[in-house]
């Protein structure tokens, strides 16, 4: 059977991917419904089969052309297959180009400074400009998430290379802490946010920033401390105390590489079993579920696996990564810490078979593919924090020496060979060049570094702003440029009429004018807004299937387990354990289910969004429907079309929350309430016995409370956003038809008067070649190709 090459040419800064046949373009079908507006992480699994089987043929051969660490992808999605079914044929040739991500952003950056200036109003608008520095928003959060003991502190202060944050074997963070890598600055400083205990929404307060030295106690202080109100407070607040909420930490971070754009913050968050503050949950389901660019790394204690304080967590980060695809693989890192404390001569507990263990582990609670990193973070910041300066006691130095030596000399000790099949060919190439030159050196502080592991996972961090984060950004902002193209359009409709001859002009104008004027029209636009404005909201098959999926995860997750759990009675102690394990579990189901509904009411704006633009789209094509078959009709309904065209859905939606924004005060953004558990359990026991039936209807009867509550609340947010989108529909109408109204009464002017006329067609021409110039600069940002220069 004859073989059949495939061309896959992918661009992640526009998502696009073109496909080629034995050399013929494909512009339908299949591949192009797979690949569509999705990134090659999200499909590049799925190719093989659908090739395989469209084709209907044994073999293949693949050519890609894209980015370096994008053509990994290619081939580990290539090299599975092949493993997979080994009676196809397959084989892949990476074209790829070595592209320099970070400047693009601030090409980028200096384009859109040129377009505020450009002479098309829609860079003019405020919200405009709020979209785009979103889309760069510099700020790149790296969440760390840990087991109880598993060494989250150490690991962070070991990509820090300082001692910042206290780490002992017991939970020691009771805030949000985050590190922020801020290359101006010569020392670590360090401020608080606090609010008051009694209720999580009063007026915050901030210190000012502080010298933080390392090794000071003011970290752990500020996380366990409770402190009066501030002198000159009210009297009737003097008795409240206040709890540190946030701690904010900034300095230079030297080990991070620095990209232009970006600034990496590490978020050290309470794990469920140490948060003073729903707030907290609700950051940590943020972080795993977010569909921005960030990473997660997830610190397991290598040496006690199997702790049931992590299985909640474990089944978020499982969900997410089985529906997120290869880019779901690269965003959640597993850190096996404290791997220093296995001894490579012992058979018993070679660290292959404990990073064997880690992954069953793993595996055990539903996640596939896990990639695992070994680490040593002791190690690491011992060689980093002596590095920088600082003055080890005796015992640290002694065990600086002893890790050093051991992973040294000892092969076992290897990790980077280890975990080599996991990594990416240009990755573990990279670092093992590093490795060979440090060897080389005789430079054993470097080597004993690399192989702590922590290097590996800072690479990591690396190749992921590189892969997903930066072109994701990229694309965000290509697409705010994108808007003017309807803008541009529009200015090329009225270009095409103004070239006419005065009296092609005049017959035009005059049809224009009649359009205006005409009753019927007017008669349809308002019965159109009669009928928005009396349209009400209604709930979704996608909106209920949600809430009762909400509703079974409640029962399936939470209740009915805890109904099982719950029974008789039982002694005091044991009965706190579990009281206080089951409000952990409530608490982070209760984070969840509050992030999915603020999730899902941007999904239901732009679904009731949709569906207005539509009736307004099909209420403008019925109005031109009107309209006789001529060439001036043709540029009359072509002028009209472009006027009368609503912006995209996505540009509603932001339009309507920068509009909130201007009339509502912050705190409106919250729905949901505050879990608030009293762990007193005496008032339902005897003197020695708890009756765990009564404990579990007290649970039962709160989260109904709870799920009530929340969908109320879920239903009026809803029901309040669609009078928003309604209000923005017809305002943008409105404002159209005034556009029309000017662009007509500029026409009528210039069938009157040459000089004018040829003035409009120098201004708008003028106007159609800046844009022009505009957009051949920005598609050459774009471009992957070797006329860009970044070829490899």
């Amino acid at each position: 059977m004859a073989s059949n090459t495939v061309k896959v040419k992918y661009n992640p800064f526009t998502v696009t991917t073109e496909f080629e046949l034995n050399g013929k373009h494909i512009k339908s079908g299949g591949l192009i419904e797979l690949s569509n507006n999705l990134r090659l992480q999200n499909w590049i699994d799925r190719l093989f089969d659908l090739l395989f089987e469209e084709l209907n043929t044994q073999k293949i051969n693949l050519i890609f052309e894209g980015m370096i660490l994008d053509g990994e992808d290619v081939k580990s999605a290539v090299k599975a297959y092949q493993e997979r079914e080994t009676e196809c044929s397959l084989s892949v040739d990476c074209r790829v180009f070595d592209v320099q991500t970070d400047k693009k952003i601030e090409q980028l950056k200096e384009l859109f400074e040129e377009a505020k200036k450009g002479p098309f109003e829609i860079f003019y608008d405020k919200s405009l400009h709020d979209a785009f520095e979103k889309a760069i928003s510099p700020e790149f959060d790296v969440t760390v998430l840990a087991t109880m003991s598993a060494g989250k502190s150490t690991v962070i202060n070991a990509m820090v290379g300082r001692e910042l944050l206290p780490s002992k074997n017991q939970a020691c963070t009771a805030s949000i802490t985050r590190v922020i890598n801020d290359d101006s600055k010569p020392n670590f400083e360090a401020r608080r946010s606090c609010k008051v205990a009694q209720d999580s929404e009063e007026v915050k307060l901030s210190d000012d920033w502080q010298e933080l030295e390392d090794g000071s106690p003011l970290i752990r202080d500020w996380n366990e401390e409770k402190f009066p109100q501030k002198e000159g407070d009210s009297e009737n607040n003097r008795e409240e105390k206040y709890v540190t909420s946030q701690i904010e930490i900034k300095g230079n971070i030297p080990t991070i590489h620095v990209r232009d754009g970006i600034q990496m913050v590490f978020v050290d968050t309470p794990g469920p079993n140490n948060s003073n503050d729903l707030s907290h949950n609700k950051t940590t389901v943020q972080a795993i579920q977010s569909h921005q660019p960030s990473m997660v790394l997830y610190v397991l204690n290598a040496t006690n696996l199997g702790v049931e304080d992590d299985l909640s967590l474990l089944n978020l980060i499982r969900d997410e990564m089985a529906k997120g695809g290869r880019k779901a693989q690269d965003r959640f890192v597993f850190i096996a810490n404290k791997i220093d404390q296995f001894d490579p001569e012992n058979d018993d507990e070679p660290i292959a078979k404990v990073l064997e263990n880690v992954k069953a582990y793993l595996q055990k609670n539903g996640i596939e593919n896990p990639l695992i990193i070994p680490v040593s973070a002791e190690l690491c910041k011992l060689i980093r924090i002596a590095r920088e300066g600082a003055q080890l006691t005796r015992k640290q130095q002694n065990s600086l020496d002893n890790l050093t030596e051991q992973f040294v000399e000892e092969e076992g000790m290897n990790l980077l060979e280890l975990i080599a099949p996991e990594l990416g060919t240009q990755l573990y190439d990279r670092l093992k060049q590093q490795l060979d030159s440090y060897r080389e050196e005789k430079n054993d502080e470097k080597v004993a570094e690399l192989l702590s592991g922590i290097p590996i996972v800072e690479a990591l961090l690396d190749d992921y702003l590189s892969k997903h984060a930066l072109p994701a950004k990229i694309k965000d902002a290509v697409d705010i440029f994108r808007r003017a193209e309807q803008e541009h359009q529009a200015l090329e409709a009225i270009q095409k009429i103004l070239e006419k001859d005065q009296a092609a002009l005049e017959t035009i104008t005059s049809s224009l004018e009649a359009f205006q004027k005409d009753q019927t029209r007017i008669d349809k636009a308002q019965q159109f807004r009669n009928a928005v404005e009396v349209k009400e909201y209604s709930s979704s098959e996608a909106t209920k299937d949600l809430l009762d999926n909400l509703e079974k995860k409640i029962n399936t997750e939470l209740l009915d387990p805890l109904s099982k759990e719950f029974k008789g009675e039982i002694d005091p102690l044991v009965a706190e354990k579990k009281i206080k394990k089951a409000e952990e579990q409530i608490l982070l189901i209760v984070a969840e289910i509050q992030n999915l509904l603020a999730e899902d009411l941007e999904r239901v704006q732009k679904e009731e969004l949709m569906v207005l633009r539509d009736d307004y789209q099909k209420y403008v094509a019925d109005l031109l429907s009107a309209l006789p078959d001529t060439e001036e009709s043709k540029l009359i309904k072509d002028f009209q079309e472009a006027q009368l065209d609503m912006p995209s859905v996505d540009t509603l939606v932001e339009k309507t929350s920068f509009e909130v924004q201007k009339r509502v005060k912050a705190g409106t953004e919250r729905y949901g309430f505050l879990w608030l558990w009293k762990r007193d359990v005496y008032e339902t026991i005897t003197e020695k016995k708890v009756d765990m039936d009564q404990i579990y209807l007290t649970f039962e009867n709160s989260m109904e409370k709870f799920k009530q509550k929340s969908f109320d609340e879920f239903y009026s947010r809803c029901a309040e956003n669609f009078e928003q989108s309604k209000d923005v529909l017809l305002a943008h109408m409105e404002a159209l038809d005034k556009k029309l109204e000017e662009l007509v009464e500029q026409m009528a002017v210039a069938k009157k008067d040459a000089t004018k006329k040829k003035k409009l067609v120098a201004d708008s021409q003028k106007r159609l070649d800046w844009f022009k110039s505009f957009f051949q600069r920005l598609d050459a940002i774009l471009q992957l190709n070797p006329e860009s220069g970044e070829t490899r």
